[in-house]
């Protein structure tokens, strides 16, 4: 059995040592023993009393170390802070600083788009006054083909190119070195860089985006600061139906376009027109239906108010 000394033990086996030696030994041992132990204590207090004239009131200084914001549009650390994204006036300041600093296209594009001086969530034209306007949207649309009319569920499905165009000041790069170049058609991942309109169908039961091969987007920006946004679309659309006088009938089915979040005090849609008698809404030439023919096409504007605001709406008929 292995026992281990405990501290008390240890204290106890001390004891004994210092007995032995002060009461077995000769007198001038004892004396020897106790100058040493005094000399000890002496020179262990010497050690570890010593006096601290620090004023301990006084509180040590803390640096923290914070690094300076990036001036992206500069490419330099300054002690600026960056452009306020909400300010028309200072994005297009942050814009202009542009001018012959951009040797590439990529680093132009990073300066452009970058979140320092432009911000997606903020729709242009937009400040915190009440001199805020709205940003005016120009649709137009080409159809491709209609197909599936059906009179049992009263709907039918168009396949589509939607085009929108607005102008954003804060993508305005006549001032740049690159204000030579007339356009600038965008890869389609840089959509989500770059504030667009959410105009939706709002009698649209089903719709597609075309992925295939790529996503079937585009997105151009011009020097002047006009935004080009186009996208193919199926949509499968309702079309409520008369049908007493079937089989001779004549049905007038709708498009209806608004936007889902941005009242009239945001966004305003309007259909682009060349001249005052077109339609902004080309048909393919090559389209066919089965069972109806097309007669005609007009376009029409109306507002629709509902419990969370006016909204702007654009109808084809």
């Amino acid at each position: 059995m292995y026992v281990k000394n405990g501290p008390l033990q240890t204290k106890k086996s001390w004891l004994n040592l210092l007995t032995v030696c002060l009461f077995k030994q000769s007198s001038m041992f004892k004396w020897q023993f106790i100058i040493f132990l005094v000399y000890t204590i002496l020179i262990y207090r010497s050690v570890n009393c010593q006096v601290d004239f620090s004023d301990d009131d006084e509180e040590e200084e803390i640096k923290i170390y914070q690094p300076k914001p990036i001036d992206y549009v500069n490419n330099v650390n300054s002690g600026n802070k960056a452009p306020n994204v909400y300010s028309m006036s200072n994005q297009n300041q942050a814009n202009n600083q542009l001018v012959g600093s951009e040797k590439t296209m990529e680093q132009f594009l990073d300066r452009l788009l970058h979140e320092s001086v432009y911000d997606r969530r903020i729709r242009p034209f937009y400040t915190d006054s009440k001199d805020s306007k709205p940003v005016t949207v120009l649709m137009n649309m080409h159809i491709n083909t209609i197909s599936g009319i059906s009179e049992v569920n009263m709907e039918y499905t168009v396949d589509c190119f939607f085009r929108q165009e607005w102008f954003d000041p804060r993508l305005t790069y006549s001032n740049s070195s690159w204000k030579h170049v007339e356009d600038i058609t965008l890869h389609y991942d840089l959509v989500n860089k770059v504030w667009t309109p959410d105009a939706f169908f709002r009698n649209s039961k089903d719709a597609k985006s075309h992925k295939i091969t790529v996503p079937n987007r585009l997105i151009r920006i011009f020097p002047e600061g006009r935004v080009l946004f186009s996208q193919r679309l199926t949509l499968r659309l309702e079309c409520p139906m008369k049908l007493q006088k079937f089989p001779l009938d004549n049905q007038t089915c709708t498009i209806n376009i608004g936007s889902f979040g941005y009242t009239l005090k945001d966004i305003i849609f309007e259909w682009s027109k060349t001249t005052a008698n077109t339609i902004p809404v080309t048909i393919s030439n090559k389209l066919e239906m089965p069972d109806f023919i097309l007669t005609a096409h007009k376009s029409s504007v109306c507002q629709r108010k509902t419990s969370t605001g006016n909204f702007d709406t654009r109808v084809l008929n």
